[in-house]
């Protein structure tokens, strides 16, 4: 930041030249919202260093929340952007601030497929599931536009999958990311070994997934399994879940 000062300094001295140039009336406007500025900086230059103004979260409310405040006001981290991940591991939110948002039953229909194999789960039931295998890696990906999920800057999608594998070491990954202009971002991919899924045996694998910021509204949400090594596992689901956050007022 500093190398660029010398940069900066360039259009603040044209604008200084062209007040100059004015009436006097306006030139003394000018030069006094000009030096008004310096201790404004300084102010705000502590408020940062105090924790009051945030480095990558801050919203135009709580910019005007703690504008000319020396604390932080009750309720100020709710008007923040959330807090994103700096290490792989992204903290639960606290689910009594949101709200669980309905999805159109269009994005979460079970996608058919080649795939499809009916079986008889452990209670008698017959169900239609996925079977992936050498020849099949992936299961077909649910495509959720963002503009779907939230008018908001994030939400939190949770998804129950129902997963048999082989082994606890079959090499099986949850994916979720979005996709931009064929491009994806926001890659997250969570391992079933990780997730302490029994083997030889239907069971529930839970996901809960922090969108990015995305790039425009219609970017798609793509979630799906991808099968790692030569196993046969069967997949069945995944019932999706949104909360989007409750407005700060």
């Amino acid at each position: 930041m500093v190398a660029l000062y010398g940069v900066m300094a360039i259009p603040l001295a044209a604008m200084i030249d062209v007040v100059l140039d004015r009436p006097h009336r306006i030139k003394w406007l000018g030069l006094t919202l000009i030096l008004l500025c310096i201790p404004l900086n300084l102010f705000q230059s502590w408020q940062h260093e105090k924790g009051l103004i945030d480095s990558s979260r801050m919203t135009k409310a709580a910019y005007w929340a703690v504008f000319g405040r020396t604390e932080r006001p009750e309720g100020f981290n709710d008007l923040l952007l959330v807090e994103r991940k700096t290490t792989y591991a992204q903290a639960a939110p606290d689910l009594s601030k949101y709200r669980r948002v309905e999805l159109p039953s269009e994005y979460t229909a079970r996608v058919a497929s080649p795939l499809d194999t009916m079986i008889t789960d452990e209670t008698g039931t017959a169900r239609t599931v996925y079977r992936l295998g050498p020849q099949a890696l992936w299961t077909p990906a649910l495509h959720i536009p963002y503009e779907a999920i939230t008018e908001n800057d994030h939400a939190w999608i949770a998804a129950e999958w129902y997963v048999r594998v082989p082994s606890s070491s079959t090499q099986l990954n949850c994916v979720h990311s979005f996709e931009h202009e064929e491009k994806s971002y926001g890659y997250e991919g969570f391992e079933i070994k990780e997730l302490d899924v029994e083997a030889g045996r239907w069971d529930t694998v839970r996901t809960l997934y922090l969108t990015p910021e995305v790039r425009t509204k219609k970017d798609l949400l793509r979630m799906y399994f991808w099968l790692r090594d030569t196993s046969n596992v069967l997949v069945d689901g995944p019932v999706v879940k949104v909360y989007e956050r409750i407005a700060a007022h």
